[in-house]
């Protein structure tokens, strides 16, 4: 999925490829309860510009990313993969 602005991922998403922000955005993660444990999601600067336009990676209400609400990738052409865990999404 090719994203340029604020997105909700779905179950279905794999990768979520961030292009061309010209201002801080969003990701935000399905409900754990939506996927099984395992699930992978990987979240990517493919423009090159998070270190100026942040990309914040949100877990749902309630959730967590690594015991966080939420995990920012602001390094250019940075990324994060995310798996759903019993206890809430981990970076690995």
């Amino acid at each position: 999925t090719t994203v340029t602005a604020s997105y909700i991922a779905t179950p279905a998403d794999f990768m979520i490829s961030v292009h061309d922000t010209v201002a801080p955005i969003s990701i935000t993660l399905p409900p754990l309860a939506s996927v099984p444990f395992g699930r992978r999601f990987i979240i990517i600067d493919e423009s090159g510009t998070a270190n100026t336009n942040v990309i914040t990676v949100v877990a749902a209400v309630g959730e967590t990313i690594n015991l966080a609400a939420t995990s920012p990738i602001n390094a250019k052409h940075g990324s994060m993969t995310v798996v759903a865990r019993p206890v809430g999404w981990q970076i690995i």
